[in-house]
């Protein structure tokens, strides 16, 4: 029996429902994974013309526009056991 290895999954969703999952072997690559993924949200959104908000932890972080708009987006960083 092979030996289970960790892999990091970000899980990525937005408003209109669209999701998707990255794996990596390293969690810091996860990490710069998302806040990639994140600030190119954040690039496009302002280029679109939104004002937007942002909050990033260790492990997860989400971009939101506010005024009554719904539009979020939001990723987390699972560990996981690849076996």
């Amino acid at each position: 029996m092979k030996k289970p290895i960790t892999v990091f999954a970000v899980y990525s969703h937005d408003y209109s429902g669209e999701s998707g999952v990255e794996v990596f072997y390293d969690e810091l690559d996860a990490y710069e994974f998302m806040i990639h993924d994140m600030e190119t949200v954040i690039e496009v959104l302002k280029e679109q013309g939104y004002d937007c908000d942002s909050l990033e932890n260790d492990d997860s972080c989400e971009v939101w526009i506010g005024n009554g708009n719904n539009i979020h987006y939001e990723w987390d960083i699972y560990e996981s056991t690849l076996r």
